[in-house]
């Protein structure tokens, strides 16, 4: 029998996070922008790449890359979303205002009670 070597090791635990990803969304019905996929979805990755030093093969790096970049793009743009709805929570619920809101238009101007489209990013 081989003996392991760490970077194997390593590689192992990447493929055993990309693993618990998968079932925590498929069985458990986690949600897959939640914490725990999105550290094993960081994880996997990250010891595939440490593990590919060792003997490296271009489709594994650019499959790893493509999926830590996603991964981390995805996480910043959910924490992104999240951050403006509680500030527009906050916004809304301090009592400061009179319940209108103001938007600025194209033409320059700001037009007091109306209220500006949401976007979902």
């Amino acid at each position: 029998m081989a003996s392991l070597g760490l970077t194997d090791a390593t590689g192992l635990v990447g493929v055993a996070a990309y693993v618990a990803a998968h079932f925590a969304v498929q069985v458990l019905h986690k949600s897959p922008t939640g914490p725990l996929a999105v550290v094993l979805n960081v994880v996997g990755p990250a010891c595939i790449l440490v593990s590919l030093t060792d003997a490296f093969n271009l489709a594994s790096f650019l499959t790893q890359c493509f999926w830590l970049g996603l991964t981390l793009l995805g996480w910043w743009r959910n924490r992104r979303k999240h951050r403006r709805h509680l500030q527009r929570s906050q916004h809304a619920g301090n009592g400061t205002g009179n319940g209108t809101r103001s938007t600025s238009h194209a033409s320059g101007g700001v037009q007091a009670g109306a209220f500006a489209p949401q976007h979902n990013d």
